[in-house]
């Protein structure tokens, strides 16, 4: 593509109007037409505007600047992403992992996506995570993405729970399942054509197959069988691949559980929470109901810490 763009826009000899003319027609070393027009004070190269120019020294030619690339529009750049996004460079980004570009990009990604809000929950939940997916000059990391839907099939009947038990686990907990998604080296699964064995950051390998139809699925060798791919993959720049699975790798050994609850504080330490001589309350109106009223929701406002915010792990 950067080859043909760049020999359509040279044109061999003096580039002039003939007398009498606003317009010629200039024939590239790349076989384009290319019509140069002059309007009012502006010259005009195949629709582009030449914003200025330059003559080279020594009779070597001229050079005229153009506020656009020539036959290059959003379809062309949109096609030549879909094929090749894996060559793009992505920009600078240094959160939440300024040492992982490929996870931070990535998280940006899921968290935009509508069936890996959980994934994209756990990872910004595990702080240490960039750690395993340093930049560099590396070949890139492949990391395989469960949807939300896979996470609620760890749970019996699929009860939402789950969730909830996940994101209140341990970070090393959170660290395992991630790691053992996350792959070294960027993945083009147009690349393959055969059985692939790859190892996971947790020294468990997977395996993606192609089935008769011709799609690849990844198998990391349970009962429960393979899990699909679920649609194409996304590059994330030229630092690596999410592929969305709807399987969570070796979900069946996870140790999850639905008697999940939150902690229940003593009454005593409730009591002791309230310290009438540091709070006032609106006694207005019928004192009794307004004073029950308040102090009930400061306790609410006391507790809510513990039993809704599920992100802060303060056993680990």
């Amino acid at each position: 593509f950067a080859n043909v763009t760049m020999v359509n826009h040279v044109v061999e000899g003096p580039v002039s109007l003939q007398p009498g003319s606003d317009q010629t027609i200039l024939t590239t070393i790349g076989d384009r037409e290319v019509q140069l027009t002059v309007k009012g004070e502006n010259t005009y190269a195949g629709g582009a505007l030449v914003r200025g120019g330059m003559t080279l020294h020594g009779g070597r030619g001229s050079v005229l600047f153009l506020d656009q690339v020539l036959w290059v529009d959003h379809d062309v750049v949109e096609d030549l992403n879909n094929k090749f996004g894996y060559l793009e460079s992505g920009p600078p980004i240094n959160s939440p992992w300024n040492n992982s570009q490929f996870l931070s990009h990535s998280l940006g990604i899921l968290e935009k996506l509508p069936n890996t809000t959980l994934t994209a929950l756990y990872m910004n939940s595990t702080p240490a995570l960039g750690e395993y997916a340093p930049g560099g000059d590396g070949d890139g990391y492949t990391l395989f993405v469960p949807t939300d839907e896979a996470f609620a099939a760890l749970c019996p009947h699929g009860s939402p729970a789950c969730a909830s038990i996940l994101q209140g686990s341990k970070e090393s907990q959170r660290m395992d399942l991630l790691l053992g998604h996350l792959v070294g080296g960027r993945m083009v699964l147009s690349d393959y054509n055969d059985t692939l064995a790859v190892t996971t950051m947790t020294g468990r390998n997977i395996t993606l197959t192609i089935t008769p139809a011709g799609k690849f699925v990844v198998d990391e060798g349970t009962a429960e069988g393979p899990a699909a791919i679920i649609g194409d993959p996304i590059f994330v720049y030229n630092l690596g691949t999410l592929i969305i699975i709807d399987k969570v790798l070796f979900g069946s050994e996870m140790n999850v559980s639905l008697d999940y609850s939150p902690d229940i504080i003593p009454e005593t330490e409730i009591n002791a929470t309230i310290n009438p001589s540091d709070e006032t309350y609106d006694v207005s109106g019928d004192p009794e109901e307004n004073l029950s009223t308040q102090l009930a929701s400061s306790v609410v406002s006391d507790l809510s810490y513990g039993t809704t915010d599920l992100s802060h792990d303060t056993t680990d």
